[in-house]
Parts: C-alpha cells; sequence; structure tokens
C-alpha cells in the first residue's frame, strides 16, 4: 500500500474486515451487504495498492491493547481480551513497537466497551471513535474528544452512567444514534455548529440534563433524541429544523418552555408527552399536523393555540392535559383524532368547527368540567365513547346530519337532563346513555329500529320515554334501573324484549302494550318492578298475552284490556287505518276520520267524508300532527258509500282486481294522494286502500288528487305541502270538493265559508 494512504481508509476498511469482538454482548451494525461491498472495493484497490493487514494478534503497549499496520505505521487502539481495562486511561500520540513508531488513529469498535475506565483522553491524532467504544463503562467519569475527531460510532458512549460532561469537537458533524443513551450522570453537552444531525435517542435517560442549545446548523432531529431527559428545563429549536420528530422531547418532565420555529411543519408522536411541567405552548402557523399523543400527559398545560394551518389533531393528542382551561379547534382542521383530548379534566367549553368531518372515538373522553358542546353539521357520526363521563355536560347539539351515536358515548354524562336525538340517527350503540342520572325525558325517532343493551342503564331521573313504532327490539339491560319510569308503551312493531330489560324500575306502574301478536320475553324482563304494575293490552288480547308469559305473576297490578285503540299519523300528516273494533273520534279534534264518499271522474279528485263513530272494519283516512293518538272505543254506526277498503290482516294487492283499480296513500310524485299499487304489493294489517271501477278511470291512471269536504262544514285542502284544518274565507268550492280560481257566475251548487250557496 502506498505510503501516504489515507489513515481514516484505512481504519474504516480495517473496522469491516474485523469480527466485532465484543464478546458476545453487542454485535457490529455494518450490514453482510455493505461489508461485501468494501471486500469488492479493497479487491479491486488491490492492483494500485499493497495492502498490509495488521498483526496478527493485538499488541500491548503501556497496558493499552493495539491492532498495527506496519507499512502505514499506524494504531488503533482494540479490546484488552486479557486482564480488560481500568482507572484512568491516557492514550498517548503514537506509540513505538519492535522499534516502530506508530500514529494512533482510531479507537475500534467496542475497544473499551463494558470496561472498568474511570476516565479517558484521547490524543488529537485520533480521528474515528467507532461503534460501542465505551459501550456500558459505568465508572467513566470524563472524556477528552479532541478537534481530529471527524465521526463518533453509533452507540459509543451507551450506558456511560458516570459520565457527567462531554465537549463535542467542531470537527464532529453527525451524533449518531443510542450516542449517550443512559448517560444519567450527564449534566451538560456542548454541541458545536459543525453538527447537522442528532441521531435517534442520542441523548435518551439522560435524567440530569438540564440544558442543551441545539445549534443552527442541525437541520434533523431524529425520534427520541431527548427522551427522557427528566431535569431539561427548556428548549430553544433552531429555525433550520423542520419537523419535531416522534417522542423527541418524551418524559422531559421538567421542560417548562418550548419554542417552536416557524420552520417547524409538524410535530411527530409523542414529541412532548409527559412533559408534566409544561404550562402553555405556541404552535407556529407553520405546523400542519399534529401527532398523536404528541402533548399526552402534559398534566400543567393550560392553555394551547392551535393554529389555522393545522388539518389534523393526532390520536390522544393532548391525553390527560388535566390543567387545559381552553383549546380553541380552528376552520382548518379536519379530523379529531381518538382520545384527542381525553381526560382533560378542567376543560370547560369547546367549539368544534364545520370544518371538521371525523370525531374520533373518546375524543373528549372524561372531560369531567365540559359543560356544553355544539356538534356541527358536518359530522355524520357521534363515535364510541367520545363524551364518556362528562360529568359536568348539561346540554349536547346534535345535528340533522349524524346517523350514528356509538357505545357509551355519553355514558356518566351525570348533568345531561335532556337531549333530542335527531330524526337522522338510525343507530344508538350500547351503553349510550348509561349512567346518566339526571336525564329526565328522551324522545327516540323513528329513524331508530333497536334500542341497544344498557342504552338508558341506571337512568335514575328518566320519568318517560317515548319509543316509536320503528323499534323492534329491545335489548337486555337497555332500561335497567330507571327507577322514575312510572310508564312505557310498548310499540305494536317490538318483536323482542332482553333479559333485565325493564329490571329495577321500582316505579313502573302502567305498561301499554300494543304489540298484536304478543311474543314471550327473556328471563326477568320486567323483575322487581312496582307490585302494582298494571298491563294493558290491545282489545281482545288478554289471554293470549297470558299464554306467553305476560301474567299477573309479572304485572301483580293486573292485566287488563285497553279501553282505547292507537293510532299513527307520520310526518305526511295522513295515514290511512282500519281497526278490528268500533272507534270514537268525537272528542279527538288533533285528528280526525274521514271516508271516501265519492270519486269524480271529471276533475280525477275523491272526496273525503269525516264521520266520528267508526264501525269495526272500516277503511278510514286520518288526518293530523305527526304523532300517536289514543283513539276510544265506538259504538259502531252503519257506514255507505266508502269507496275504501280496510284490513285487519296483511294483504297481497294487485293494480287491478275483478273491475276495479286499486290505490294506497303515499307521499309521492304528485304529493300527498292515492298511487297505484304495483302488482304484488303488501299492505300491512290495520290499513285501507282505494278501490275504483276501472271503468270510471282515465287510461293507466296512476294517482288519485284529493278534495276534502265533509257535507256544508269544512273543505280541507294542501298548502306549501302541509295539511291545513281550517276554513278558507271566501274561498269558493264545487259540491265535489274542487276550489275555484274565483266566485262562480255558472248556475249551481256550490261551497263558501263552510256552507251550502246557490248561485242563480
Amino acid at each position: 500500500m502506498s505510503e501516504d494512504m489515507s489513515p481514516a481508509f484505512l481504519v474504516t476498511l480495517n473496522q469491516y474486515n474485523r469480527s466485532s469482538g465484543d464478546g458476545g454482548a453487542t454485535k457490529n451494525k455494518t450490514s453482510p451487504m455493505k461489508a461485501k461491498k468494501l471486500l469488492l472495493l479493497s479487491a479491486l484497490l488491490a492492483p494500485l495498492f499493497t495492502l498490509t493487514a495488521h498483526a496478527d494478534d493485538p499488541v500491548e503497549v503501556d497496558g493499552i491493547m493495539y491492532n498495527l499496520v506496519p507499512k502505514g505505521k499506524i494504531a488503533t487502539v482494540t479490546q484488552n481480551t486479557n486482564n480488560g481495562y481500568s482507572g484512568p486511561i491516557n492514550i498517548p500520540g503514537s506509540i513505538t513497537y519492535g522499534g516502530t513508531t506508530y500514529s494512533v488513529v482510531g479507537i475500534e469498535d467496542n475497544a473499551f466497551s463494558s470496561s472498568y475506565v474511570t476516565s479517558v483522553v484521547i490524543p488529537n491524532t485520533v480521528t474515528t471513535i467507532g461503534q460501542y467504544a465505551f459501550y456500558r463503562c459505568g465508572s467513566l467519569t470524563s472524556v477528552t474528544i479532541p478537534e481530529s475527531v471527524t465521526k463518533i460510532g453509533e452507540l459509543a458512549f451507551y450506558n456511560c452512567s458516570s459520565l457527567t460532561s462531554v465537549i463535542i469537537p467542531e470537527s464532529v458533524t453527525i451524533i449518531p444514534y443510542h450516542c449517550f443513551q443512559n448517560c444519567i450522570s450527564l449534566t451538560s453537552v456542548t454541541i458545536p455548529n459543525s453538527v447537522t444531525s442528532i441521531g435517534s435517542w442520542a441523548f435518551y435517560d439522560c435524567s440530569n440534563l438540564t440544558s442543551v442549545t441545539i445549534p443552527a446548523s442541525v437541520t434533523d432531529i431524529d425520534w427520541g433524541a431527548f427522551s427522557g431527559c427528566s431535569s431539561l428545563t427548556s428548549v430553544t429549536i433552531p429555525a433550520s429544523v423542520t419537523s419535531i420528530p416522534n417522542s423527541c422531547f418524551y418524559h422531559c418532565s421538567s421542560l417548562t418552555s418550548v419554542t417552536i420555529p416557524e420552520s417547524v411543519t409538524s410535530i411527530g408522536n409523542s414529541a412532548f408527552a409527559g412533559c408534566s411541567s409544561l404550562t402553555s405552548v405556541t404552535i407556529p402557523a407553520s405546523v400542519t399536523s399534529i401527532g398523536n399523543s404528541a402533548f399526552v400527559d402534559c398534566s400543567n398545560l393550560t392553555s394551547v393555540t392551535i393554529p389555522a394551518s393545522v388539518t389534523s389533531i393526532g390520536e390522544s393528542a393532548f391525553y390527560d392535559c388535566s390543567n387545559l382551561t381552553s383549546v380553541t379547534i380552528p376552520e382548518s382542521v379536519t379530523t379529531i383524532g381518538d382520545y384527542a383530548f381525553s381526560g382533560c379534566s378542567s376543560l370547560a367549553a369547546v367549539t368544534i368547527p364545520v370544518s371538521v368531518t371525523s370525531i374520533g372515538e373518546g375524543a373528549f373522553y372524561y372531560c369531567s368540567s365540559l359543560t356544553s358542546v355544539t356538534i356541527p353539521e358536518s359530522v355524520t357520526s357521534i363515535p364510541d365513547l367520545c363524551f364518556y363521563y362528562c360529568s359536568s355536560l348539561t346540554s349536547v347539539t346534535i345535528p340533522e346530519s349524524v346517523t350514528s351515536i356509538g357505545n357509551g358515548c355519553f355514558s356518566g354524562c351525570i348533568s345531561l337532563t335532556s337531549v333530542t336525538i335527531p330524526a337522522s340517527v338510525t343507530s344508538i350503540g350500547q351503553n349510550t346513555f348509561s349512567g346518566c342520572s339526571s336525564l329526565t325525558s328522551v324522545t327516540i325517532p323513528e329513524s331508530i329500529t333497536n334500542i341497544a343493551s344498557w342504552a338508558f342503564y341506571g337512568c335514575s331521573s328518566l320519568t318517560s320515554v317515548t319509543i316509536p313504532e320503528s323499534i323492534t327490539n329491545i335489548a337486555s339491560w337497555a332500561f335497567y334501573g330507571c327507577s322514575s319510569l312510572t310508564s312505557v308503551t310498548i310499540p305494536e312493531s317490538v318483536t323482542y324484549i332482553g333479559v333485565e330489560a325493564f329490571r329495577n324500575c321500582g316505579n313502573l306502574i302502567s305498561v301499554l302494550s300494543l304489540v298484536k301478536n304478543p311474543f314471550s320475553f327473556d328471563e326477568n324482563a320486567f323483575s322487581d318492578i312496582s307490585d302494582k304494575c298494571v298491563l294493558t293490552v290491545p282489545v281482545g288480547k288478554v289471554e293470549t298475552y297470558i299464554a306467553n308469559g305476560w301474567t299477573t305473576d309479572v304485572f301483580e297490578g293486573g292485566v287488563v284490556e285497553a279501553s282505547f285503540v292507537v293510532v299513527s299519523i307520520g310526518e305526511q300528516g295522513a295515514a290511512t287505518f282500519c281497526s278490528s273494533v268500533a272507534l270514537d273520534f268525537s272528542g279527538t279534534e288533533d285528528v280526525k276520520a274521514y271516508i271516501v264518499s265519492a270519486y269524480n271522474p271529471s276533475t280525477g279528485t275523491v272526496t273525503l267524508t269525516r264521520i266520528t263513530d267508526v264501525p269495526a272494519g272500516t277503511g278510514i283516512v286520518v288526518l293530523g300532527e305527526a304523532g300517536t293518538y289514543a283513539i276510544p272505543l265506538g259504538t259502531g254506526e252503519t257506514v255507505v258509500s266508502n269507496l275504501l277498503v280496510g284490513t285487519t290482516e296483511a294483504k297481497t294487492l294487485n293494480k287491478t282486481e275483478d273491475a276495479n283499480s286499486n290505490f294506497i296513500l303515499s307521499d309521492g310524485e304528485n304529493g300527498v294522494g292515492f298511487y297505484a299499487v304495483t302488482d304484488g304489493s303488501t299492505l300491512d294489517a290495520g290499513k285501507a286502500y282505494l278501490s275504483l271501477p276501472t271503468s270510471a278511470l282515465p287510461t293507466n291512471a296512476r294517482s288519485i288528487g284529493l278534495r276534502f269536504g265533509d257535507g256544508t262544514t269544512n273543505v280541507r285542502s294542501m298548502e306549501n305541502g302541509a295539511w291545513t284544518m281550517d276554513n278558507e274565507a271566501d274561498a269558493w268550492f264545487g259540491i265535489d270538493g274542487r276550489r275555484l280560481d274565483a266566485q262562480p257566475t255558472t248556475r249551481g251548487l256550490y261551497i263558501v265559508n263552510g256552507k251550502k250557496v246557490i248561485v242563480k
């Protein structure tokens, strides 16, 4: 080899051609591929240089072991496998062996690893400190690194637990990963302006490091670089840094302030997690994302400013920031991650902007001071545990955009007194309102088909609940422990009641079941209710109910037959109905019953005439506001000329049958009216359909318009899609109920202001 060949090159090549020699405690980090490339390089250089390898065995000079390269006259410090190293070590700049002087240019991998050296002086001839060079030197208190050193290897000073200070020379550009990890006695470190990169976990668990200055030359800080530096009180991140990496200052529990420059665009996962002394932080407008657990367990953080540049707040970003009193989420944010503000027990109010489309699971879990929250129209789902145990929450606004409310979403919200679930919601999860002990009433919309397990468990102040006709399933423990509930109506649609669904409802004295075909309920569904509780069932169904277990053993107040029939009207304000018993509509001005008394082929309309005493099996149209009405039983007068056909059992219909065409009432393309039946349609029991002579209808008639009249007393019409019940002052109608544009001049009988008028 040429005499002027670079010593640094020789040392590097030497390192890769030797085993690590670390006694099995650690492994050389060089990849096999990299080693092969270096071997190939040496082979390619062989024609140009005569490479003389170091001596076969290390030599000892003054208690220090060296590997020698005779032709290069260089030496590198290596392991002492005979007696090991201990005490102070002063490495000379050169040694003489066998009459030849060698320049000491490097400290090899694992050279002093796990030894008992107490101090080391490195001469200014050394350019490289190898990997693991002082690994686990627990007695090492000081080391002098000269300006000649350009490279410090990975884990070089790992677990030097007695090392108190270190000065890194200006010649070093990289502080590699784990370099000073677990140097628990290190109180200060000087990072020179030459350093551009600080490797992952470089100062991890340097628990006595109180201050560090990161120079402007640093452009890259890797994962966990200062993680566990629990005595570090302040840090300034230079403007050359563009991101704060994952776990960078993790558990720096004494850190009270941090300056984040405008150059930073992202704050990584767990970047400041466990910085329990951090009281405030200003996130610059350059930041676009706050990573998962970024500020988790920052228990003294009282305020935080999230700039309008941020689009996402990561999972558990501010988890357990128990002194955080306020936070402003900017309009730029579209996603709030799972448990983002969970455990922020001092957070009193929060406004979620309309830009947010996704709120994560448990986002405000255990925010026990939160009193109110407004969820924007942009949100379609309130996820599991979102407001779990927000014990001060008194009100919440759920927008029409929300379609689902997750498991345990409002569980433990003991101050929540009322909640309105919009009609857009199609599912409510398990435990959604369990433990809401101040909740007094709740209305479940018709869009929901299932009341999930524990949904209202322990709602001890709940006095009333409206269960809509859409519900088919009341799951186990749904209303367990609702001790203030005095009455409940089970709609006809219900087919299942689960285990202990109404158990421990000690004040429940009235259960009204509208179920026409009773089923057997599960064990203890109504255990421990009031011993005065009366079960009321549909007319003629007492024996059937008792046969299915709805007995006086359960309802000790008795099982009785209803003196009324329940009629339901949907949002369109009109419905058809047919009862198996006579009904009395005379005292029900909020809902009125009509038969179809006539059809006018010339106008394509039908006339509805009001009746009050409806015979059993009569098809009627009921009009009124959306809701459920209890109609008393009647005597049943004879009704003539009714074009509606009622049915008390489900029936299959075709468009035409015999000489008639069939129509059903619905809200179709022309508004509410009678629309032609599709062949094979099923009409539910308790409904009615319109049957007209096909010969009297236009070809392919699709719908029948409505004109409402009942003799000389009332005319009913549609205005802006809503039914009106009042007489229309000065409006003129034909005797068939058709409204006229103006007062007629043609002779005939007309209706105006509810009275018959003859025009001569």
